[in-house]
């Protein structure tokens, strides 16, 4: 029934906050489909990046850390664009798990 269908599309909702940090920073860095799509096969997703940033387009985050003056961190960018992606990937799981803590 209609209303059944609405009932299950309500469960489907998370309220939280939004991030600035996400994924329009690959495109900020000129990732191409392709390039996403062939270096993200090739990246293990149990291991950890040595690289620990913040993926911001720009200065000024909303949440899990209200601060408009938050600085992009995208440095040391290494050699790798494989690595960089790893990097970039990494650091966006690492925001949405802290919006996930923030709101337990």
């Amino acid at each position: 029934s209609g209303q059944e269908e609405e009932e299950e599309s309500q469960e489907a909702w998370l309220v939280g906050g939004a991030s600035n940090a996400g994924c329009a920073v690959l495109r900020q860095e000129q990732f191409s489909v392709e390039e996403l799509q062939e270096l993200s096969t090739d990246i293990d997703p149990t291991k950890e990046s040595s690289l620990d940033y913040y993926p911001l387009t720009r200065t000024g985050e909303r949440f899990p850390v209200a601060d408009s003056n938050l600085q992009p961190l995208l440095e040391p960018q290494p050699d790798s664009r494989k690595d960089y992606l790893h990097g970039i990937l990494q650091g966006i799981s690492t925001v949405e798990c802290n919006g996930f803590r923030a709101m337990a």
